[in-house]
């Protein structure tokens, strides 16, 4: 179980890294997560007529972070959202698999959004992510509102009150799925990272993510 919680860490901190477009990843950053390796990014000029909306986001099923099972299937992800821009393969934690993830910037502005990425094992995706654009009209959510919740706290309470995050991050499913919330906190940017497995609170943490 600890390989799993293990894994899904992994996950969700580097879908996040890459939608941030920051995909190398050095064998330092990651020792607390069982030595996961990032391999050199390839980044490539695409022109997509696509553009990205939230709805398209919803419809990305993540599967298994053991073998996919569930996942929308990764030609399905690229009909949908186009050919991405960037494209990025982790050794994941505990197993000899190369995990690949892909980011697109092609967004609908309704979205209000700068990035997405989703990444797949066995061409199934088990992990999706999506990055505030930061702009002047950016949700701000007070934190006295997110100081309430303690640690165990349910991810869907605390989402229904808060509402949609600034940024999320989402891997797995069920007793092995992992979540992390980032809600921005004042007109500076500042924001607080909610983290969660199996749905249960398990850490807050001031984030940097402009």
């Amino acid at each position: 179980m600890k390989k799993i919680a293990s894994l899904i860490m992994t996950l969700s901190l580097l879908i996040i890294l890459v939608a941030c477009g920051t995909t190398k990843v050095s064998n330092n950053d990651h020792k607390s997560s069982n030595n996961s390796e990032s391999s050199e990014p390839k980044t490539e000029k695409v022109k997509n007529s696509k553009q990205i909306t939230n709805h398209d986001y919803n419809l990305i099923q993540i599967g298994s972070v053991r073998d996919g099972k569930g996942g929308t299937g990764k030609s399905e992800v690229i009909k949908q959202f186009g050919n991405p821009q960037t494209e990025n393969k982790t050794n994941l934690p505990g197993t000899s698999a190369k995990a690949p993830q892909y980011s697109w910037k092609n967004i609908s502005k309704s979205f209000k959004v700068r990035a997405v990425a989703v990444t797949f094992i066995n061409n199934k995706a088990v992990g999706k992510a999506y990055l505030s654009d930061f702009g002047k009209d950016n949700k701000v959510t007070p934190i006295k509102k997110i100081n309430k919740y303690k640690k165990g706290a349910s991810y869907y309470t605390i989402l229904k009150d808060l509402g949609k995050p600034n940024a999320e991050s989402i891997s797995g499913v069920g007793k092995e799925s992992g979540k992390n919330l980032t809600y921005v906190v004042n007109k500076k940017n500042d924001s607080v990272s909610l983290v969660f497995i199996n749905d249960k609170l398990i850490s807050k943490s001031e984030a940097t993510l402009g």
